[in-house]
């Protein structure tokens, strides 16, 4: 919410909060000269590391628009049966219901990773156990993160 609004306070609506992925870390997304302005207001909002992710476009906001509405004439010729185990949807933090996946998937490429959210909901689980599969740790280190957020 303070990043919201300091870059709402310093003119720069051109960008999205794309990935909230812990109560420390958040990406946004946007035009890159909107982005290059924005380290120093993160900086005077109290950011202690800014930096540009190398990716290819402005995933998970309003840029992805397009290739959202793209992906769901896609997706409406898939059929999707009801999940059998809970599968957390990045747009509402919570396990897609039947009837909903399609909407729901094409809904993420243009709004923001509710990773912190989801780690929250599977943490008030009972007897949650989390993997991280593929290379890397970046995952577990955020679940971590969030874990010391809501540690009692």
């Amino acid at each position: 919410e303070r990043l919201a609004a300091a870059l709402r306070a310093a003119g720069l609506a051109g960008l999205d909060l794309a990935n909230l992925n812990s109560p420390l870390q958040t990406v946004i997304a946007g035009p890159a000269a909107e982005l290059a302005r924005s380290e120093a207001v993160l900086t005077a909002a109290g950011a202690t590391l800014w930096r540009r992710l190398p990716v290819s476009a402005a995933f998970h906001s309003r840029a992805m628009t397009e290739a959202g509405r793209a992906f769901r004439s896609v997706l409406a010729r898939a059929t999707f049966a009801t999940p059998r185990l809970p599968v957390l949807s990045n747009v509402t933090a919570r396990p897609h219901e039947a009837g909903e996946c399609a909407d729901l998937l094409a809904r993420q490429i243009a709004e923001p990773v509710r990773w912190t959210e989801c780690v929250r909901w599977l943490l008030a689980q009972p007897e949650p156990e989390f993997s991280e599969l593929g290379p890397g740790n970046v995952l577990t280190g955020l679940v971590r993160r969030v874990r010391q957020e809501v540690a009692p």
